[in-house]
């Protein structure tokens, strides 16, 4: 064994701090993926709603704090459920993409962690499996 102090590369030690910080942006897109998932199933509900005669009458705010009833069979009220829906559509696609670059970014530090313990640990004289086909440049 060596006489060194056993002291961390910093490497290392950015490479763990980076998996804290990517996994919690992880978890926060990954509810604002949860929130747009859940509006845009209340969107299709509404739409199978007002399909089936289930709603009648809606009642939309306006500026001045009054409400206006809209017909929710109206060509434009249907248009803006449309739209809506493509837009959470849209923004659930980009927060997934969003989630699988994180991921990636967090394995790829995870495996940069695993290699640099591993060879810590072979420095000091434990006896590990070949590690080369773990390393990430």
């Amino acid at each position: 064994m060596k006489d060194k102090p056993s002291v961390l590369a910093i490497k290392l030690v950015q490479d763990a701090t980076n998996m804290l910080k990517t996994n919690e942006e992880l978890i926060k897109l990954k509810q604002q993926l949860q929130q747009f998932i859940m509006a845009n199933k209340e969107i299709e509900r509404l739409q199978k709603d007002i399909k089936n005669k289930k709603i009648t009458k809606v009642l939309v705010p306006t500026l001045g704090g009054n409400f206006i009833q809209v017909n929710p069979n109206s060509k434009q009220y249907k248009e803006m459920l449309a739209e809506k829906s493509r837009q959470f559509n849209n923004s659930i696609k980009g927060i997934e993409g969003q989630i699988e670059h994180r991921e990636d970014y967090l394995h790829e530090n995870m495996l940069r962690a695993f290699s640099a313990i591993g060879k810590h640990l072979k420095e000091h004289g434990l006896e590990l499996p070949d590690l080369s086909k773990y390393e990430v440049k």
